[in-house]
């Protein structure tokens, strides 16, 4: 098993939420360098690539947004993905690299924002049993 497969099979789905973002970011930002190269085909073609990719993530990521115990939050969260989806559309439509970019953007803030909730899901975890006072999960004190 290589090292990205246990990563993976070791990950908590808050984890595997994560890593989600920062693929689609990854794959955004080197889509956009590869939408600046001028006059190479392929540049282009694997940018192209790269972008349909990112969708596919965010695809995935809209369809395990949970609307019934999300509500409003998944709704809105749902609304930011399909308006990134929107705009890379228009990136590739129009060979455009500032949709990517901005869309990039957008991405890594949603990722760092879910890391800082899977972290603190993780402290709260780490201290359910003790007596520091803090609650566990569902606002009970532990």
């Amino acid at each position: 098993m290589g090292e990205l497969e246990d990563k993976i099979s070791r990950a908590t789905p808050g984890e595997l939420v994560a890593m989600l973002y920062e693929r689609a970011v990854r794959d955004l930002e080197n889509a956009d360098a590869l939408m600046k190269v001028e006059g190479d085909p392929r540049s282009a073609s694997d940018s192209i690539r790269l972008v349909v990719h990112a969708q596919q993530i965010i695809s995935e990521l809209q369809r395990s947004l949970d609307k019934a115990k999300g509500g409003d939050l998944a709704a809105n969260l749902d609304r930011i993905l399909e308006y990134a989806q929107y705009r890379l559309a228009e990136a590739v439509a129009g060979r455009k690299a500032e949709p990517i970019h901005d869309v990039a953007g957008l991405l890594s803030e949603l990722g760092d924002a879910w890391r800082k909730l899977v972290d603190v899901k993780k402290v709260r975890a780490t201290f359910r049993d003790d007596d520091t006072g803090l609650t566990g999960e569902g606002g009970k004190k532990t």
